[in-house]
């Protein structure tokens, strides 16, 4: 029996204890699985360069690369670390100003300020082919430093000098009105796409442009719905047929981190009931699709594909809510999915957790958390780490368990846009 399991089993049936103290129980559970998720990071990151690999197996293989989020997120764990008493403040900031040093030999280059995505983790050699700038990899580093910068002032110069040269208006394409997603170092122009749609995490990258340019009118421009132009799918199909409950907003890949990461640093669902809507349903359509396909176990999110042997990531996902159905794959899910709305649905999380314990035993280790993934058709197990998955689910129950931890020291910057949102219509 591993520690998950021995103490939930101290939890009462629901009903046979007062709100309060449920809340309480709930709290040192996820506390335990915080702790574990600090591990994990830790064993990821460099202690060369500071920056995080991508994954690492469970013999102890690292990927051996780094992308911009893993180190944002290792960044930001570092801080939860030192607010839950794992590291004194002298250690976290010798240890972030490793990883900051590191940033500022990559972007040695004039990147427009930004992050080229890849690079090799310890030597901070850039990939050559993958040279590219994404403005959504980019909002995690940009958000991480604003963080650091109000927890340990001793470090807010360097961190005020990385988010100073990211203006996202660099992403903008004036003839659309919409922020391209990519651009391409190679052949120096941007990818033919944008980030459009509202329902996807990239709009953490529209709500950090709109702040620092006060186009608030952006916000409207974001699509609600994908024109069926943007989607492999006819138009009426594009909607849910056989789920009873249906986001109002519509995401590509039909998964929870497009719906919810950008809840970890701005309180949508406390700004507008839209979005609070928008969350709960995209929470009750994982559950009903998990009923009906996969045991009541709910979790689609971007992971480490089981079964393959090396790495592959998917996109998981519900084909019902995805646009673009025919690039998701809904026989993988993630316990991370479900730690990602942890401040949203913590009840529903747990027991979520717990299930996924008992039907596919081995998923959870004491003391070294949750594995990433499994297959539904087979019960196969991926035995990896990723660092942004652990890291999104690691701030998620940080904001749970601490009070918003991180989200507080985020969501001032976003404070001149909060009438825009509370004022967004669904019906638009």
């Amino acid at each position: 029996m591993n520690g998950l399991e021995r103490r939930s089993r101290q939890l009462s049936p629901p009903g046979m204890i007062n709100k309060s103290l449920k809340e309480l129980q709930l709290r040192r559970e996820f506390s335990f699985l915080q702790s574990e998720m600090i591990g994990q990071m830790d064993s990821l990151r460099s202690p060369i360069s500071g920056l995080y690999h991508n994954w690492q197996d469970s013999d102890g293989n690292n990927s051996g690369y780094s992308l911009i989020p893993d180190t944002a997120y290792g960044m930001l764990g570092e801080l939860i670390g030192f607010k839950t008493g794992k590291r004194t403040r002298e250690d976290t900031t010798s240890r972030l100003a490793l990883t900051l040093s590191s940033l500022a030999n990559l972007n040695n280059v004039n990147y427009a300020g930004f992050f080229p995505t890849a690079c090799e983790t310890d030597t901070t050699e850039l990939i050559q082919g993958d040279l590219k700038i994404a403005a959504v990899d980019n909002v995690h580093l940009f958000l991480a430093n604003i963080a650091i910068g109000k927890i340990l002032p001793e470090l807010h110069e360097e961190t005020e000098k990385i988010n100073n040269n990211m203006n996202f208006s660099f992403f903008l394409d004036k003839n659309k009105g919409l922020l391209h997603g990519v651009f391409d170092l190679n052949k120096n122009r941007f990818f033919d796409y944008h980030d459009g749609a509202l329902a996807s995490e990239t709009r953490l990258a529209a709500y950090v442009y709109m702040v620092q340019t006060g186009d608030y009118s952006y916000y409207n421009r974001l699509l609600r719905n994908i024109p069926s132009e943007y989607t492999d799918k006819d138009l009426d199909n594009r909607q849910p047929q056989n789920l009873k409950h249906r986001p109002p907003y519509q995401t590509n890949g039909g998964n929870l981190f497009e719906d919810a990461m950008p809840t970890l640093f701005f309180p949508e669902e406390l700004v507008s009931s839209e979005w609070k809507f928008q969350h709960k349903e995209m929470i009750a359509a994982e559950r009903e699709y998990a009923h009906r396909y996969s045991n009541g176990i709910w979790g689609h999110y971007p992971a480490d594909n089981p079964g393959i042997g090396d790495y592959e990531y998917v996109m998981t996902g519900i084909p019902e809510l995805a646009a673009n159905s025919a690039h998701v794959e809904p026989d993988v899910i993630s316990p991370f999915a479900s730690l990602l709305v942890t401040r949203l649905s913590p009840d529903k999380v747990y027991r979520n957790l717990r299930h996924f314990q008992e039907t596919y035993q081995g998923i959870h280790k004491c003391g070294r958390g949750f594995y990433d993934s499994v297959k539904i058709s087979t019960g196969e197990i991926s035995r990896r780490y990723l660092a942004i998955n652990v890291g999104t689910g690691l701030v998620a129950v940080s904001n749970y368990s601490n009070d918003n931890f991180i989200r507080n020291t985020t969501s001032e910057f976003f404070e001149p846009i909060l009438p825009t949102i509370a004022a967004g219509n669904l019906a638009y």
